[in-house]
């Protein structure tokens, strides 16, 4: 009896709209382009097998007199097939020899300049490879095995909050964390009293403000912060509170007392005092009228550049520097201190004709910045580069060179920091930032914006 064939019909009302993908393919594409074996040794790219050799040369010794510099890799032909490691047992694999030149120098004891003094080029035998089949798998020892890519934290900068759980009241506690693909890890986080607090490799937490300290001010953000101060004069809590508030001045002169007129900030506020035209005499906005845009312009556009306020509206702000009796030299105010009545009868008796404040509204504008500042013990930027180096190296007898070094090796050094060129992207595009993809370590503008 003949058989019938058996006809396939499909009644899907749509096609075929594009080809299925080799699955197989993906594992076999990415194993080629890790090795690179159809590339020529000398014109291979920056990733892979050759950049792995890449970001570990060269190897330098510690009086820095030699130096080990890689140079090229090659693979070797495969000892049997496919078929042959399957029968006898064996491992399909290749040997890896790599090419690496060896630099000595010599350093005149004058001048402590370095020359060459020799070079030498060798290839080195460091072991064998496992080649990939063309099914997609590998052969080790006689038996075929599929490697499972494992995920990965993805690289960047990623923000989070704890959905009210850590609070009894239900706030949300906010939190950021900048991860590399190599390098130290940088936790961010609001404790329940809105203290920020940092955590570099989830160590021992300290306050973040110590971490913005060891910064320094070199920094493109606070160059117009401290472009007029003395180097020697700079006060890094001043420099940080004018970066992250708005700063607004207040003139004392006898009893009155005025406040410098910010379109910004008072939008939105009530009027503390009738707001006069100087010229005209018009009333421009009586006393607890609410000020919005078109207001703040017309303000503005009359030439008012301070209005008057109460003493009342003073107190319980806080300062943006330290306020110093211009004749005793006696500090009435440190920076970042509470404005008290009696502190503020003490600046109008001191004759100070004015003093700046900070802008904290507790509603668009949190103080926990203000309060973490407080918390913070350290007040230069060698008092915190050894705060640092004393928390995550606790054994160790801590210098400022040392300490600066081990600071600039954890975020700076791309030899020890890879952030990637995901990571670089993912952080421009959460910060607004231009910065160069291939800019694959921190700089002090991603650590102040984040």
């Amino acid at each position: 009896m003949k058989m019938m064939k058996r006809v396939r019909k499909s009644f899907a009302k749509i096609g075929e709209l594009i080809e299925k993908p080799h699955l197989i393919d993906m594992q076999r594409l990415s194993f080629e382009k890790f090795l690179q074996m159809d590339v020529d040794p000398d014109q291979r790219g920056d990733f892979g097998l050759h950049g792995i050799f890449k970001n570990i040369f060269p190897i330098v010794d510690f009086n820095e007199l030699c130096s080990l510099e890689y140079v090229r890799y090659n693979l070797g032909e495969p000892k049997y097939t496919v078929a042959e490691c399957t029968q006898r047992g064996m491992s399909y694999e290749a040997s890896v020899k790599i090419t690496v030149r060896l630099i000595t120098y010599d350093v005149d004891p004058d001048t402590e300049v370095k020359s060459i003094r020799d070079i030498k080029e060798q290839s080195v035998y460091l072991g064998n490879m496992p080649l990939m089949t063309k099914s997609g798998v590998f052969i080790v020892n006689g038996t075929e095995r599929v490697i499972v890519s494992q995920l990965q934290r993805s690289p960047g900068l990623f923000f989070a909050h704890d959905g009210g759980k850590s609070h009894a009241l239900g706030k949300l506690l906010y939190s950021a964390r900048i991860i590399p693909v190599r390098g130290s890890w940088i936790d961010l986080d609001f404790d329940a009293k809105d203290v920020l607090h940092v955590r570099i490799d989830r160590r021992r937490k300290f306050p973040a403000t110590t971490l913005l300290k060891a910064l320094g001010t070199d920094s493109l953000l606070l160059q117009d912060i401290v472009k007029d101060v003395d180097p020697g004069d700079i006060n890094l809590s001043e420099v940080l509170l004018r970066f992250f508030y708005t700063v607004e001045r207040v003139f004392v002169d006898g009893e009155s007392i005025s406040k410098q007129f910010i379109p910004e900030v008072a939008v939105g506020l009530r009027a503390t005092a009738d707001i006069v035209h100087p010229e005209t005499g018009e009333v421009l906005a009586k006393k607890n009228r609410k000020i919005g845009k078109k207001l703040a312009q017309k303000i503005v556009d009359a030439g008012i550049d301070r209005v008057e306020t109460e003493a009342e509206n003073i107190i319980g702000s806080f300062t943006a520097h330290d306020v110093i009796d211009p004749t005793t030299g006696e500090v009435i105010l440190l920076c970042n201190t509470e404005v008290t009545e009696d502190a503020l009868e003490a600046v109008v008796a001191a004759g100070i004709p004015y003093f700046d404040i900070l802008y904290i509204d507790g509603i668009k504008v949190s103080d926990s910045f203000r309060k973490t500042l407080a918390l913070d013990k350290v007040n230069t930027q060698e008092e915190a580069l050894l705060d640092i180096y004393r928390r995550l190296r606790p054994s160790s007898p801590p210098t400022v060179a040392e300490a600066s070094k081990f600071f600039d090796n954890m975020f700076f050094n791309p030899d020890t920091y890879d952030l990637s060129v995901v990571g670089r992207f993912k952080l421009n595009a959460k910060l607004g930032l231009n910065t160069d993809v291939e800019q694959r370590t921190l700089d002090n503008e991603d650590i102040l914006l984040s």
